[in-house]
């Protein structure tokens, strides 16, 4: 809409355009030579200054020495005037002492206009007299015509490159602009989430296809307002489903009408939805609407696969853990592993795995951990004992399943209390032994006897 006033309003615009392009070309006209000129003179009088003081400097010296007759030594004094470096630029100069009386003076006097500076002459505090220069203004003068010659003829040639071509160059420009508009309207038609734009007074002024599919809105729905559209499309849905309380519904949504932010609906279909609600410049609102119900859906799956996980971790009656590779600590065990250890849930949390075993089998726990063989699959340990919080000893045997928990290498650990099985072991090997011993102390005794 506001592409369309500037485009109606495109003769004011050229006309505004014109005006201001002549005042930029008298300016450059008139401003360019007048900076030149200020600028030229301002740096010449400065350097007229110091070759003044300079040339006083000098001749300040000579003046201490002699003082009783340094006013007739003029042959001298022009010498101590002399500024090699400076011989194109002074014209004229000349010394008058304190009493007003011409001393020296030396040169042709300058072609007016010509720019006179001077400075004291300074002996023990004293001034003595004064010493001045002069050059002629004539070169800056002429150099500042040309400049303002060639500055009106700039300033003319962009006035009437300006004024002839304006029309041109702001077609073009609102042909780019409608180009640009057109191609946004294109994409934000095509955006895969809900895009809905309204006024000062809440009426709809735009919306994209995400949006028409999604509320069930036609072109017919421009220009009424968010209660007006809520209301039309709950008198559909009462007649698909009159069951439903419609009335407490529109209540909670109005109340969310002209708030900004972001929140979640879901409707009553089930369709939810995140909203991104945002002021605009000059007033209205922006608002757009992502479809969040698969991911409501996904999230609620895996919160019941994670329920299912931890049940089955919790109840599991053999004692687990998970186990931070790169720390070797605990962060999670189960009840069983509580009751078997006797230590509490916060003091294994504080732990590492390695105050679990006993000195006598670290070197073989740090074989074990050493394999590469193991890293990454699924493996069992044996021959390893643990240690209880009372100090008493274990037989175990570990399940390791090395795995990812939130992208940090973890390992889930089941310990298996195996000491009563490795005795009853020892007890039946022993007993073979002594069976077998004894049926050879029985055959030794049939030979013999």
């Amino acid at each position: 809409h506001d592409c369309r006033q500037v485009i109606d309003s495109r003769a004011v615009l050229g006309r505004i355009i014109g005006w201001l392009w002549l005042g930029i070309g008298l300016t450059a006209a008139v401003a360019v030579p007048a900076g030149y000129l200020l600028v030229a003179w301002s740096e010449l009088a400065q350097e007229l200054s110091l070759l003044s003081e300079i040339k006083a400097t000098r001749l300040a010296k000579y003046i201490y020495v002699h003082q009783e007759l340094w006013q007739y030594q003029t042959i001298r004094l022009a010498e101590l005037t002399e500024v090699p470096e400076a011989k194109g630029l002074i014209a004229q100069q000349r010394i008058v002492d304190a009493a007003g009386t011409l001393v020296l003076e030396t040169g042709e006097a300058a072609a007016p206009p010509n720019v006179w500076q001077g400075a004291p002459i300074r002996v023990s505090g004293s001034r003595v007299a004064t010493i001045e220069t002069a050059t002629t203004l004539r070169p800056i003068l002429i150099n500042t015509g040309l400049v303002a010659m060639f500055s009106s003829l700039l300033g003319f040639a962009i006035y009437l490159v300006v004024r002839t071509l304006p029309m041109r160059i702001i077609d073009r420009t609102f042909a780019q602009l409608q180009a640009t508009q057109a191609r946004l309207l294109a994409t934000i038609d095509a955006l895969p989430i809900e895009f809905m734009e309204f006024d000062q007074g809440g009426r709809l002024i735009l919306i994209n296809g995400a949006a028409r599919v999604s509320q069930g809105w036609t072109a017919e729905s421009i220009g009424k307002t968010q209660r007006e559209l809520l209301e039309e499309t709950v008198g559909k849905l009462r007649v698909a489903d009159p069951q439903h309380d419609w009335d407490a519904w529109m209540t909670k949504r109005f109340t969310t009408l002209g708030q900004t932010g972001s929140y979640e609906l879901t409707r009553p279909t089930g369709a939810a939805g995140r909203f991104f609600i945002t002021d605009m410049p000059g007033g209205g609102q922006v608002v757009l609407r992502v479809d969040i119900t698969e991911s409501k859906r996904h999230e609620a799956e895996l919160a019941a696969t994670q329920a299912r996980y931890r049940l089955l971790f919790e109840a599991n009656p053999l004692p687990m853990a998970l186990i931070v590779i790169e720390t070797d600590r605990f962060v999670a065990v189960n009840e069983a592993a509580v009751k078997q250890y006797g230590w509490s849930r916060e003091e294994f949390l504080g732990m590492t795995t390695a105050e679990l075993y006993p000195p006598e089998d670290m070197p073989a726990l740090l074989a074990q951990r050493e394999r590469k063989d193991l890293a990454g699959v699924i493996h069992s340990v044996h021959g390893l004992r643990h240690r209880r919080k009372d100090g008493s000893l274990m037989a175990v045997e570990m399940t390791i399943r090395p795995f990812k928990l939130d992208g940090v290498p973890t390992l889930l650990v089941m310990a298996q209390d195996v000491t009563e099985r490795d005795r009853a072991e020892k007890a039946r090997l022993l007993a073979e032994e002594q069976l077998r011993q004894s049926q050879k102390m029985e055959a030794v005794g049939q030979l013999t006897g």
